[in-house]
Formats: structure tokens, C-alpha cells, sequence
């Protein structure tokens, strides 16, 4: 029994150290969040494609290689970072903590004022193109024909052959 005290004492001792700091080559706390943000981000755009799950897998470990290229950090000192942080769960935890509310924070804050930017963009130009200025177009207002992209049909029978608000050759309104 005494055998046993020593060690597990030891390593429950290394284990709760809260206030460790990474050691040199370990990446910062910061540096971590941010790549773990960024996987997370990865990982969802990902998730959204509903691709057959091995494909997810390599496109997944493309992604997270390009987010450690984009910023500056190798594989192993990546590894070698994460595993450090396994070994320091306060730290992990610490960590985590971060990363879950920067992402709440990017979804509940930042994509929805990014969405309202874009359709306002879409607004804006739609509201400065010369095309687009002028009379609206009568009947269906979304843009669609009912009629499964044939042309209308004409309603009065001498009409055959011409469309309809086209003027021909000599005809003035």
C-alpha cells in the first residue's frame, strides 16, 4: 500500500497544477484558442458539405493542415502543444472555456451582422444598377415564371407572334 501512496500522490500533485505556465515550444494559451477556433470553424464548413464521411475526414485534415500553415505553426509543435495541455487538464479546461465562447460569440454576434451586411450590400447594388432602376415588372414578383420557364402565352389571338412590351420596327407606343 505505501508503494502505491508515493507514486499516485506524485501524480496527482502534477496533475492538479493549475498554474502552470507552457514551457518553451509549447504554444500560448492564446496561440491554442485561436487554432482551436479556427478548427472549429473548418470542422462545421465541413459538416455542411454532407459528404460521405471518409471524404469529410481527408478534407478535414486538409483544412486543419492549411489553419496551422495560415498561422505559422507546424505539426509537431502543435502536437507536441496539445499534448502538454492533455497533460494540464486546468489549462485544457481554461482553454476550452475560451474557445467555446469565442465561437457562441461568432455565431450569436458576428455571422448575424455579417448576413445583415450582405443582404444590404445585395440592397445597395441592386438600388445603384442602372438596369435595375425603373418600373417594376408586373405579375410574378419573384422572379420566376409559373409557367416552368416557357414563355407566356399570348392572351389575345391576333397577338400570336409578338411578345408582349416589345415594340417592333416603326411602332411607337
Amino acid at each position: 500500500m505505501k508503494r502505491l501512496f508515493f507514486p499516485l500522490l506524485l501524480l496527482l500533485m502534477t496533475a492538479c497544477q493549475q498554474g502552470d505556465k507552457p514551457p518553451a515550444g509549447v504554444l500560448s494559451q492564446k496561440q491554442m484558442v485561436s487554432l482551436h477556433v479556427d478548427f472549429h470553424m473548418e470542422e462545421a464548413k465541413v459538416r455542411e458539405l454532407r459528404i460521405p464521411v471518409d471524404s469529410g475526414v481527408a478534407l478535414y485534415a486538409y483544412l486543419k493542415n492549411r489553419v496551422l500553415r495560415e498561422h505559422g505553426v507546424d505539426t509537431s509543435t502543435y502536437n507536441d502543444s496539445y499534448l502538454w495541455y492533455l497533460e494540464h487538464p486546468g489549462q485544457m479546461k481554461d482553454l476550452y472555456d475560451i474557445v467555446i465562447d469565442s465561437l457562441k460569440y461568432r455565431n450569436d454576434v458576428v455571422l448575424p451582422a455579417k448576413r445583415n451586411d450582405e443582404e444590404n450590400d445585395g440592397l445597395d447594388a441592386e438600388d445603384d444598377d442602372p438596369q435595375h432602376s425603373g418600373p417594376k415588372p408586373k405579375g410574378n414578383q419573384n422572379g420566376k415564371n409559373k409557367g416552368g420557364g416557357k414563355k407566356p402565352q399570348p392572351k389575345d389571338p391576333e397577338d400570336e407572334g409578338e411578345e408582349e412590351g416589345v415594340v417592333s420596327e416603326g411602332e411607337e407606343g
